[in-house]
């Protein structure tokens, strides 16, 4: 299907041991915590990037929800400074900020936890393992506010900043975690569907409803 309008053209979704793409679920694997799901999932998608064991949770989320999305796309064919990212969080990076809390509570500090005390920090870990150097932003709400997200790329492809934008909601706190990522392409060929603030909410809601068995395919 050939169009001149923006569309999302892939997605995926991580949760509670799950991980799916494009609506299917590629990975499961049952894990007490989030650390050994991360750990497995890296390992069995035979991710070669050793910097990932020394990220923060939220990091890692992000970091495996990107690899996930990008898997066999073809992120070259745009220019870096062209490529855009934009995520929508609920708990900053407060998991890592109480841990590092802790830290100094106890009378120590760990530079290699507290460069993980800004939620950005994701942005920054997915932007330099792909090569992005467009537009970057996170944005901290109470809720996934798809609306937002759309006005906010949507002016990015009008103004000529972005020809392409990987955008979503990812959040971790105390072991519960959510990912949420989509490619919208301003010039899209494929599209999975045309890229409106009702459609990314509705591709958000079909990955919730079928990691809670509500009313889709087993």
């Amino acid at each position: 299907m050939n169009s001149n309008k923006p569309g999302i053209v892939r997605s995926c979704y991580i949760t509670q041991s799950s991980l799916y793409l494009n609506g299917d679920r590629e990975y499961y694997h049952p894990a007490e915590n989030f650390e050994s799901f991360a750990e497995t999932c890296y390992k069995h998608f035979d991710i070669r990037y050793p910097k990932f064991y020394k990220m923060d949770n939220l990091s890692k989320l992000g970091f495996l929800a990107a690899e996930s999305l990008l898997k066999d796309f073809d992120l070259s064919r745009y220019i870096p400074e062209n490529i855009a990212i934009n995520i929508i969080n609920k708990n900053s990076s407060i998991d890592t900020d109480i841990k590092y809390n802790q830290l100094v509570e106890k009378g120590t500090s760990s530079p290699a936890v507290f460069v993980y005390t800004l939620p950005n920090i994701m942005l920054g870990e997915i932007c330099i393992r792909h090569n992005i150097k467009g537009d970057n932003l996170l944005f901290v709400s109470d809720r996934y506010d798809t609306e937002l997200q759309y006005n906010y790329t949507s002016t990015l492809f009008e103004t000529n900043e972005s020809e392409i934008c990987i955008c979503g909601y990812i959040d971790y706190i105390e072991n519960n975690y959510e990912a949420f990522l989509f490619i919208a392409e301003k010039n899209n060929q494929q599209e999975l569907s045309s890229f409106t603030s009702q459609n990314i909410y509705q591709l958000y809601k079909n990955y919730t409803n079928e990691f809670r068995g509500i009313g889709t395919k087993s």
